[in-house]
C-alpha cells in the first residue's frame, strides 16, 4: 500500500481543536499562549512524527472572535505515546468540554506551539492566497495528526512571517 505522506512531501503536520470539544476560548482567556500536547489518533501518521518536525495549530468552528485557521506554529518536540506518559495529570482536561471526547484519548504527542493570538491566519486569508487544498479545508471532520506538503507550507510560511525557534535553541 502506497501510503500518501512520506519524508519527501512531509512539510509540517497539522493538529486540530474543535472548539465545540475542547475551550480553547478558556484556554486563551485564563492566560495560556502556547500549546505542549496534543491528543492523536494512534496510527501510522502518528509513528512518524519525529521531534523537531514542524507543526501547525488550527483551530476549527466558526465562533466570530476565533475564526477558523492556523492560530499556531511550533514543534513537535517527542515521539507520541500513550497520553497518560505524555499528558500526565495537567490542568489540560480542565478544557476538555466533551467528556467522551476526553475519555477516548488515549494517545498525544508533546508540542512546543506558541499561539498566534493576534495574527492567526485564517481559512479566509488562506484562501484567498490561493490556499484551497489542505487536507484540513477538504476533510474538516478528519482526525489528528493532518498534514501540509511542502508546496502548501512554501505558500503559508508567506503569510505565518517568521516562525519560533524551536526549543533550546536561541537566534
Amino acid at each position: 500500500m502506497t501510503r500518501a505522506i512520506n519524508a519527501g512531501n512531509l512539510g509540517a503536520w497539522l493538529i486540530k481543536c474543535d472548539p465545540k470539544v475542547w475551550d480553547f476560548p478558556g484556554f486563551v482567556h485564563d492566560g495560556n499562549d502556547y500549546i505542549d500536547s496534543w491528543s492523536l489518533r494512534e496510527n501510522y501518521r502518528s509513528h512518524m512524527m519525529q521531534a523537531g518536525d514542524p507543526i501547525l495549530f488550527w483551530l476549527s468552528g466558526r465562533q466570530s472572535s476565533y475564526p477558523r485557521g492556523i492560530w499556531g506554529a511550533g514543534y513537535v518536540t517527542g515521539e507520541a505515546g500513550d497520553v497518560a506518559e505524555i499528558v500526565g495529570d495537567e490542568d489540560e482536561v480542565d478544557y476538555w468540554l466533551d467528556e467522551d471526547a476526553r475519555i477516548a484519548v488515549t494517545y498525544s504527542v508533546p508540542v512546543h506551539i506558541p499561539l498566534r493570538l493576534d495574527a492567526p491566519v485564517t481559512d479566509a486569508e488562506l484562501r484567498v492566497a490561493g490556499i484551497e487544498d489542505l487536507e484540513v479545508q477538504r476533510m474538516p471532520g478528519g482526525s489528528n495528526p493532518s498534514w501540509v506538503t511542502t508546496d502548501q507550507l512554501t505558500k503559508i510560511d508567506a503569510l505565518l512571517g517568521e516562525w519560533p525557534q524551536p526549543p533550546g535553541q536561541t537566534g
